[in-house]
């Protein structure tokens, strides 16, 4: 497995999701309550690469995986939770390693 940005890992999960699982997803996304918050209009009717991108602007590329991975955890896709986590962890050693 080739190490990915965060970005790029936070968009594959996304697009792994069936459409009612990336439904959730947005749903739980919307009722987070730590800050900061997703607004509705940035994420409503949205594909699932414009999400991707609203996640790593609002919550920047360093914490937007665990935000994803916990939102992905809290909907019961635990598998896209780890692999989440795999591939930004795997990114994060190549850089540290340079």
């Amino acid at each position: 497995m080739a190490p990915k940005t965060a970005k790029r890992a936070i968009k594959d999960a996304l697009e792994d999701l069936s459409k009612a699982g990336f439904e959730r997803f947005v749903d739980a996304l919307l009722d987070r309550r730590a800050t900061p918050r997703v607004r509705r209009s940035a994420v409503e009717a949205a594909s699932r690469l414009a999400v991707g991108d609203v996640l790593v602007e609002t919550f920047t590329e360093a914490g937007a995986p665990g935000v994803v991975a916990e939102l992905l955890r809290g909907i019961d896709c635990h598998q896209a939770a780890d692999t989440l986590g795999n591939r930004t962890t795997l990114y994060e050693a190549v850089l540290a390693g340079r």
